[in-house]
């Protein structure tokens, strides 16, 4: 593991490659599980539309 994700943003760990510290790579990991969530979110109400 070299980010995790905590209170809503990625954190960085002691041992994190710098290249996953930097805040444009945190940034659009952000943006990926926005869109992720949003996915998840419109598959379970096609699935369960009374949730």
């Amino acid at each position: 593991m070299t980010l995790q994700y905590k209170k809503g943003a990625f954190r960085e760990l002691e041992w994190t490659y710098p290249d996953y510290r930097s805040k444009e790579n945190r940034d659009y990991l952000q943006e990926v599980r926005a869109l992720y969530t949003r996915q998840l979110k419109s598959l379970s109400s096609s699935i369960h539309p009374s949730i």
